[in-house]
């Protein structure tokens, strides 16, 4: 899987879940974070992708984003 083809853009209070080309998938605010324990699935509507935790955990919280 694909875990780290993922970049984070921030723009305004907007936070951005990014493809490895720079392309913005998704306002991540509108998103579902789920904490699978080693990865965390991203959802909302049609779209889903999965991170990896340990990279990404500290992150998403330190953004302000809740977790399930």
């Amino acid at each position: 899987m694909g875990f780290d083809k993922h970049l984070i853009e921030l723009d305004g209070d907007r936070v951005w879940l990014l493809d490895a080309a720079g392309k913005r998938l998704c306002d991540m605010a509108g998103m579902q974070l789920i904490d699978l324990g080693s990865r965390i699935s991203v959802e909302g509507g049609l779209l889903n992708f999965d991170l990896e935790a340990q990279k990404w955990r500290e992150c998403l919280i330190a953004l302000g984003l809740e977790l399930d």
